[in-house]
């Protein structure tokens, strides 16, 4: 298995609680979930998917829910 692309330290406080964080693009938010994963892996047999989205993703997922309410 190839190591992670992203250094998950930069990102460890916020994701350990839970915080939303937005990428310019789902690349990048791929690659943050896929490295915090590899992290967890060695830690934990199972975990909170973390709340890491792009920002199309994060808009189109709040309007959704808008609509919902409506």
């Amino acid at each position: 298995m190839l190591p992670p692309l992203i250094d998950i330290n930069l990102f460890r406080e916020p994701l350990e609680a839970g915080n939303l964080i937005l990428t310019p693009n789902h690349r990048l938010a791929a690659q943050i979930a896929q490295s915090w994963s590899v992290e967890m892996r060695q830690h934990k047999a199972v975990w909170n998917a973390p709340r890491v989205y792009s920002i199309d993703h994060w808009l189109r997922h709040c309007w959704d829910e808008l609509q919902d309410k409506s």
